[in-house]
């Protein structure tokens, strides 16, 4: 499945994050503390995804007749590019803590009839992505990345292309960070053997 959603996440797209020195700093600070790079990339972009929503929600009226969008759709776009971020994130906790404790940081806590089920895929998600990801030779946050961006994208929690325009800006955002980090440098990149 290869979409082109270049129409809406081009350059200065509010779809489309820029990301900027403060996050590259992020993603530093993380990698001195117990972050592998990979989720402090993921990280991140959940934090970035999060404050993209509330310019969203702010500028909410003006958004939805520009790009003839409902509320649904920003959800959808919302998930679309969280979720990831939050399946990557899961996989560096399981390499030390059990199932149990990697949901509990990666679901919410809700009897939202969307949100349960959006868990439930993130649960399903990151299982499949922990039996790929043990049989990665190469443990790179690129080669993480793209496993779990193809998991998305082959199995999306809704069949709308708003979650797919969420997910391309997620990962065109994972990238970018990745890109732009210092080369050369001391950061952990791979998981402990």
């Amino acid at each position: 499945m290869n979409h082109n959603y270049d129409w809406i996440l081009y350059s200065g797209s509010p779809f489309l994050p820029l990301v900027n020195q403060i996050n590259i700093n992020n993603v530093l600070g993380y990698t001195q503390g117990s972050f592998l790079l990979y989720s402090a990339i993921a990280t991140e972009v959940a934090f970035i995804g999060i404050s993209q929503k509330e310019r969203h929600e702010q500028e909410f009226e003006s958004l939805k007749y520009v790009y003839n969008l409902d509320a649904v759709n920003f959800v959808h776009m919302f998930h679309g590019f969280v979720a990831p971020a939050q399946v990557i994130i899961g996989l560096d906790i399981l390499t030390t803590h059990p199932l149990e404790y990697a949901l509990k940081l990666i679901q919410n806590i809700t009897e939202e009839y969307l949100l349960t089920e959006l868990n439930k895929y993130k649960k399903e998600l990151l299982l499949i992505a922990r039996e790929k990801y043990l049989l990665l030779q190469d443990k790179s946050p690129a080669s993480i990345a793209t496993l779990v961006f193809d998991l998305c994208k082959q199995k999306p929690f809704v069949s709308d292309q708003n979650f797919l325009i969420g997910l391309e800006a997620g990962e065109r955002t994972y990238f970018q960070i990745l890109n732009s980090l210092p080369t050369g440098s001391k950061m952990p990149t791979n998981p402990p053997s």
